[in-house]
């Protein structure tokens, strides 16, 4: 289940990535934002549509009050993360304060959400 797709220029370091992780409550059954708990990390990792190698490698995502914005992380682009056009599959991988991992997305062939890097005029 894709999240959304985020669409950036060539070389626009300006925006921000930013994702809501959501889970299916047990009790509810409902798809819900996912609070992260305490002491954990959240990292990023992207790779060109349909490639293996990755374009962004394990990078720190800001969490952002989880009281206020259950789920939400964000991550500033780099220059080298938006420096070629093209589309992009991202994963996010939540390491709790135990270490055990969680992974959006949770199905093998899936992508959480497509980051599409569009030429830029002036890049």
């Amino acid at each position: 289940m894709a999240n959304a797709t985020h669409r950036v220029k060539v070389g626009e370091t300006g925006k921000k990535l930013t994702v809501t992780l959501k889970h299916t409550n047990a009790s509810t059954e409902k798809i819900e934002p996912y609070a992260i708990p305490d002491g954990s990390t959240v990292s990023l990792n992207m790779t060109a549509d349909g490639e293996s190698d990755l374009k962004v490698d394990a990078v720190a995502m800001t969490i952002l009050n989880q009281t206020t914005y259950p789920g939400k992380c964000e991550y500033q682009w780099l220059s080298d993360d938006v420096d070629t056009p093209g589309s992009y599959d991202i994963e996010i991988e939540l390491t709790l304060p135990g270490g055990s991992k969680l992974k959006w997305p949770c199905e093998d062939g899936e992508t959480f959400a497509t980051v599409i890097v569009m030429p830029s005029k002036t890049a």
